[in-house]
């Protein structure tokens, strides 16, 4: 028997209504922001999802079919790689991370942003 993952914190509300055939307002190109710290509250007016610690913990299903941006601070930025890993497989179309902290220092755009399409993740693996 496979044990049970739980919603991440903040995925209730996403997971009712995408159970109810309802899709989020999308926003800056994205439908969703999965913010890696608590602290993190710069979302572009998206729903904000909270993935502390590891993400195969949690059930990523409300994901599915949307564009999803990950929000961190380079002290997070070495948990990037295993949350981009796991959003695709929960069935997002795109994924886009993005570095709070170099976009304040000034850094130039392809310093802070990273857009992973569907496809292109499905060969890398």
């Amino acid at each position: 028997m496979t044990a049970r993952r739980k919603l991440p914190p903040f995925a209730k509300t996403l997971s009712e209504a995408r159970a109810r055939g309802l899709i989020p307002r999308r926003l800056g190109g994205v439908h969703v922001a999965i913010a890696l710290d608590w602290r993190e509250v710069r979302t572009g007016g998206v729903h904000r999802i909270v993935l502390p610690g590891n993400p195969a913990g949690f059930d990523l299903r409300c994901l599915a079919g949307l564009d999803v941006r990950v929000v961190h601070a380079t002290h997070d930025a070495s948990r990037v790689p295993a949350v981009v890993d796991a959003i695709p497989e929960a069935g997002a179309i795109t994924v886009e991370a993005v570095n709070f902290d170099l976009i304040d220092s000034g850094a130039p755009r392809d310093a802070w942003l990273t857009v992973y399409e569907r496809e292109v993740l499905r060969h890398a693996a």
